[in-house]
């Protein structure tokens, strides 16, 4: 494995949109909060109005409505970062076949193993760590933004934004996260870089998508359920309530809506950190099925990809 960092930065420098796609979700939120800022704060609320609000409001409260804010940021990013790992993943093995470059990279002394595991923790940590950095420099900004319009309102931007702001504890949520989820959907990865090496004339993409859906299919002909389709879905569902134990923390607040936002007034010693349950996590049993069935799946890609050519 003395190749793997070298095969890392092959995949960074061959794929461009693991940084450009956090780039446009930059470009978005930025251009989306300003426009907030300028219409909501400036035009309507006004900054003084803004400042006497904050100052009103407990600490607690002003934590509870960074967490929210924060969240909301992530929660844009994680809605393009599957979509890259999941094109990414499908064309991984796929497409050095159809453009005959795994003719060159065959030649090199580097083993089809250390090949395949290079693409398996690009789509773990590489793209989730580019696309964490796009969230961090992305509430970076909207917090240096949010002290300028405090600043006009005669506020003091440490006491009524920087110190409430759980910078540590978020970092600290967001690699776990990473960890976390790139273990629990081991599986998937695996599935679709075996449907990367597997497909030879037709497009990974139809072996990825179609033969999941053949199964439930013959499942629901044959036997008249959906075990299937409940199975995966049960098992994408559960990470959260295994890998977090919200519910049983003082984060376990009914959100509807923003006017809501008030019930987000959290005790002073809430730490984000405290929601996080590696050892739920770790024992889940779940968890090391999927992790068994994704190697199994990564073992068919590397024999895959080892005997078979571009003819």
């Amino acid at each position: 494995m003395k190749h793997l960092p070298i095969l890392l930065k092959r995949e960074y420098w061959e794929h461009p949109a693991f940084w450009i796609a956090p780039a446009v979700v930059f470009g978005i939120v930025i251009l989306g909060a300003l426009g907030g800022f300028i219409q909501g704060v400036g035009g309507t609320i006004g900054f003084t109005h803004l400042v006497n609000g904050l100052e009103m409001t407990p600490e607690g409260g002003r934590t509870g409505v960074i967490y929210a804010t924060f969240i909301g940021i992530q929660s844009v990013f994680l809605i393009v970062m599957p979509w890259v790992i999941f094109f990414y993943l499908l064309d991984a093995l796929f497409s050095e076949r159809k453009e005959r470059h795994i003719l060159f990279w065959k030649s090199l002394p580097v083993s089809d193993t250390e090949t395949v595991i290079s693409k398996v923790l690009t789509a773990s940590l590489v793209i989730p760590v580019c696309f964490f950095l796009g969230v961090f420099v992305t509430k970076i900004v909207v917090l240096i933004l949010s002290t300028l319009f405090i600043w006009f309102g005669g506020g003091s931007a440490y006491e009524l934004l920087w110190k409430p702001a759980p910078i540590f504890s978020d970092v600290g949520v967001s690699i776990y996260t990473i960890i976390a989820s790139g273990l629990w959907m081991l599986p998937f990865t695996g599935w679709l870089l075996f449907a990367s090496s597997l497909a030879k004339k037709a497009r990974p993409f139809l072996w990825a998508v179609l033969t999941p859906i053949f199964i439930a299919m013959m499942e629901g002909i044959m036997f008249g359920s959906n075990n299937f389709v409940d199975m995966i879905g049960n098992y994408v569902g559960s990470f959260f309530e295994t890998a977090f134990q919200v519910g049983n923390s003082d984060l376990n607040v009914d959100i509807e809506g923003w006017d809501d936002l008030h019930k987000l007034d959290l005790p002073d010693d809430f730490s984000l950190t405290s929601i996080i349950n590696p050892v739920g996590l770790l024992s889940s049993i779940k968890l090391w099925v999927g992790a068994a069935l994704g190697s199994a799946f990564i073992a068919g890609a590397i024999y895959l990809r080892r005997y078979r050519d571009d003819s």
